[in-house]
């Protein structure tokens, strides 16, 4: 795969702004779908909640990280490639490829289209920290459905890259499907999706939450050329890697919506009860103090809001101490339980403490009330 197209300004990849905005709310939003929001996320926390979830639960969470994630990933590809693209690409696929004569006259083009339109979909993936998605092997082999077969080396999770390239088939050929992998080599998967139905047992579950963003006083300097804030920027992209790096950390990171998860937690919760949030707040607490908060994120609040809106977390609005406690208000939040685990190991770390603890209260609106003592 060669290198991704980078902004001239400020070196971020081009479909970083291509897809996202950055909103004065403390928001990520998508430029073809306003109602979904992405996040920049801590692979080893999103990695660590999913495995700490499991040994909890005593059952992998993998089919549901995959079924959740499906869903979004395919209404990204409907909002990004408009309806007669995706009809005309399954029509001429379905009509013309093949193992036959026309398969290897007419076909031969429409290959060629697809195949460009699937290293285009890889790209935007690679561009987002998913790791490095290649083409598979099923290319100019008479094959009908190609770009059902795709490679990744380095995913940051093999559960949320199933459901991605699942999402992506399933909104460009317009049916259900599901997703299978195997190891072809070190940390090196071959993903393939297949017609087939979804497990039956996740029908009317993993119900994502919408809602309406409010309007903040977060002031980004955007790239001239291509919109993307300097403060996200920083980020170091390794395109070979298909990774995405916080200077800060050191720590890999991830660019993708937080609904995935949410879905996952909120399905969870609700079948298993109140073990499941101190789970994830606990790990969350864990990682990020794990992670070497900075130095200078200061007492007043507003490294830490930055912070928080460079990543599409939300718009801190209260930062308040006093006496033995923080208490907080983020507009427009998203995976309330990270942040409530994210601001008592922000509190520990500025007060030098080794334990706290938490109360929190989120509103319809999403607004998030955290109180650490």
């Amino acid at each position: 795969m060669g290198e991704l197209k980078l902004c001239k300004s400020c070196g971020v990849p081009v479909d970083i702004g291509k897809v996202y905005m950055w909103q004065a709310g403390g928001v990520i939003m998508e430029r073809k779908d306003p109602e979904r929001r992405a996040v920049i996320h801590d692979t080893e926390a999103f990695n660590k909640v999913c495995e700490d979830i499991e040994a909890l639960i005593g059952v992998p969470i993998e089919n549901m990280i995959i079924e959740s994630r499906c869903r979004m990933n395919r209404r990204q590809q409907e909002a990004l490639y408009p309806p007669w693209r995706r009809k005309i690409m399954k029509a001429c696929l379905e009509t013309f490829m093949g193992p036959g004569l026309m398969g290897k006259t007419l076909g031969r083009p429409i290959e060629g289209m697809a195949q460009r339109l699937t290293m285009e979909v890889n790209d935007i993936g690679r561009s987002l920290g998913l790791g490095d998605v290649s083409l598979g092997d099923l290319w100019g082999k008479g094959e009908k459905y190609p770009h059902r077969e795709n490679i990744i080396r380095n995913p940051y999770s093999l559960s949320c890259y199933c459901g991605d390239a699942l999402g992506a088939t399933e909104g460009w050929e317009d049916r259900e499907m599901w997703v299978r992998y195997d190891e072809t080599g070190d940390n090196t998967f071959r993903v393939t999706t297949y017609e087939g139905e979804h497990p039956i047992e996740l029908q009317g579950r993993l119900q994502a939450r919408f809602y309406a963003f409010k309007d903040g006083d977060i002031r980004h300097e955007p790239c001239p050329l291509c919109g993307v804030p300097a403060s996200a920027a920083r980020f170091v992209w390794n395109a070979g890697e298909g990774t995405v790096t916080d200077p800060d950390t050191g720590r890999r990171v991830i660019i993708t919506d937080p609904l995935t998860l949410q879905a996952v937690f909120d399905d969870l919760e609700a079948e298993l009860g109140e073990d499941i949030p101190r789970a994830i707040i606990a790990s969350q607490r864990e990682s990020m103090k794990s992670a070497g908060l900075k130095d200078n994120l200061g007492a007043d609040g507003s490294v830490l809001k930055q912070m928080l809106a460079t990543r599409g977390l939300g718009n801190l609005v209260r930062f308040e101490t006093g006496g033995d406690g923080l208490q907080v208000t983020i507009e427009n939040s998203c995976l309330h339980l990270l942040m409530v685990g994210m601001m008592q190991a922000a509190y520990e770390h500025l007060w030098e403490v080794e334990g706290s603890t938490y109360s929190w209260k989120l509103a319809e609106d999403g607004d998030l009330e955290v109180s650490i003592t």
